[in-house]
């Protein structure tokens, strides 16, 4: 296959964010040009995404693939920038330079999630981390934003460097980069660096965790999420973590699969205690931003179990849950933006009586509220059913049990949220309506679809969950 196909999404977007810089530089008003072209270029990368479906490939010897899995999640990231894009329109965050910075971001998640060599998918990691760094902090007049940015940066630079670690003891025991040629070298009857290439998996691993949230590397989470911008937390929570958990499942599927043995007990570990770390600690949360940032550690503590089941299983329901949390997180936080951008809000107690001024908002809430929890028929409920389904398959019965748990614990707080919109405003102090802007009807049409069609009609995205595939 040609090696154009092959990097044609990343290269699109490059190409978009340069064409944006330049506006900015010789436009005098240039926001809304930039804003309206990002949409365009997002909206074009999502088509030729499907219709690059039938090809797969690699490119640079190996380096990069193209092939279904890294489609569909390529669909769904610039599904998520899209929706970002929306949220901050009329925002003061919303210029060229957050424009530009948008598409780089989802040129990163390509590259990381489709790297087949480690040096691509250090590149593609540092090119998303970089340019979320600057996004957590463009709320130039809030103090929180610029400490949320610093925050990020520092302990994503020591993500960066175990990451590197990771990646050298690994070369030094395989002797090459490259996936494919790691998972055969440590195969072979001579192979005598296994101590060398067990500490690059726990470095490796090490990295990966704090992008992906992980317990107890999650730290920065809920302060970086409480002070970004909500459209650019509402961003991390829904891709971020998703593209580091789809690249390690590339690197555990396609390079490391025959010491399955000594890092899927690491992988448990990690599940287990990110899961009640999230959920017990997100019980105990007033502010909705930060309550949402334990819930999304929670969560990624649901996907990684994924990673336990056997490998086509681990890709089908892993990708289904994507789709399914990409909706419902992207529906909560838009709510939470609206009601931030409008009335300032940002504590549980505050949306009491959202029910009586904006019953439809309310309702939407709910819903991502309650498919959040797992409950049926939502698309919650069928992403957590196909993803526990596919580790118990595996025979690992007692991290499910553990998960079921955790998913009833995490209806305890998304029910007080519920509570609090049902619950009757105080007199003397009515919540009062605000115009929907044509943006945000848009976002919740989208997300409420997706959240209710996969929970009704789970069966058309479960047949492109078991059509798409790492290329090894």
């Amino acid at each position: 296959m040609n090696a154009l196909f092959v990097i044609l999404l990343p290269s699109i977007l490059f190409t978009a964010s340069v064409i944006v810089i330049l506006l900015d530089a010789f436009m005098r008003d240039s926001t809304r040009a930039t804003y309206s072209f990002s949409l365009l270029v997002l909206a074009a990368t999502m088509l030729v995404s499907l219709c690059l479906w039938e090809k797969q490939g690699t490119a640079f010897d190996g380096m990069i693939v193209l092939d279904s899995f890294s489609l569909v999640v390529t669909f769904l990231f610039c599904l998520a920038g899209l929706v970002m894009l929306l949220l901050s329109d009329g925002s003061p965050q919303s210029t060229s330079q957050f424009h530009c910075l948008v598409l780089l971001t989802l040129v990163g998640m390509i590259l990381l999630l489709s790297g087949t060599h480690f040096l691509v998918i250090f590149i593609g990691l540092e090119i998303l981390s970089l340019s979320v760094y600057v996004l957590a902090a463009f709320a130039k007049e809030d103090p929180l934003s610029a400490e949320s940015g610093l925050k990020y940066f520092l302990l994503g630079s020591f993500a960066s460097a175990f990451f590197l670690y990771g990646t050298a003891f690994i070369y030094g025991a395989a002797g090459s980069l490259q996936l494919n040629v790691i998972a055969k070298s440590i195969t072979y009857p001579d192979f005598d660096g296994q101590i060398f290439l067990f500490l690059g998996v726990i470095f490796l691993l090490i990295g990966y965790a704090f992008k992906i949230s992980l317990a107890p590397f999650h730290m920065w989470t809920p302060d970086v999420y409480e002070g970004a911008p909500t459209p650019v937390t509402a961003f991390m929570a829904a891709t971020v973590k998703a593209a580091a958990l789809a690249s390690l499942l590339r690197v555990l599927v396609v390079a490391l699969p025959s010491i399955y043995s000594f890092w899927s007990p690491l992988i448990w570990v990690l599940a287990v205690v990110t899961m009640f770390w999230g959920n017990l600690s997100a019980i105990w949360q007033d502010n909705l931003k930060r309550l949402l940032a334990y819930s999304s550690i929670a969560h990624a503590g649901y996907m990684l179990t994924g990673l336990l089941a056997s490998p086509e299983q681990a890709q089908q329901s892993i990708l289904y849950y994507f789709a399914a949390y990409v909706f419902m997180n992207l529906g909560a936080f838009t709510l939470v933006n609206y009601m931030e951008r409008t009335r300032g809000v940002l504590n549980i107690s505050q949306y009491q009586g959202l029910a009586y001024s904006r019953p439809a908002l309310a309702v939407c809430l709910t819903l991502f509220l309650l498919s959040l929890g797992g409950l049926p028929p939502t698309a919650g409920f069928f992403g957590k059913f196909y993803l526990f389904r596919a580790v118990l398959q595996a025979g690992n019965i007692w991290i499910v049990i553990f998960a079921v748990i955790n998913s009833a614990i995490s209806f305890y707080y998304y029910l007080r949220i519920v509570i609090a919109m049902f619950t009757p405003e105080k007199e003397g102090a009515p919540v009062a309506a605000s115009r929907l802007s044509l943006p945000l009807i848009l976002t919740l049409v989208l997300t409420v679809w997706g959240t209710v069609s996969l929970g009704l009609a789970p069966g058309f995205f479960l047949e492109i969950a078991r059509a798409a595939s790492i290329l090894h």
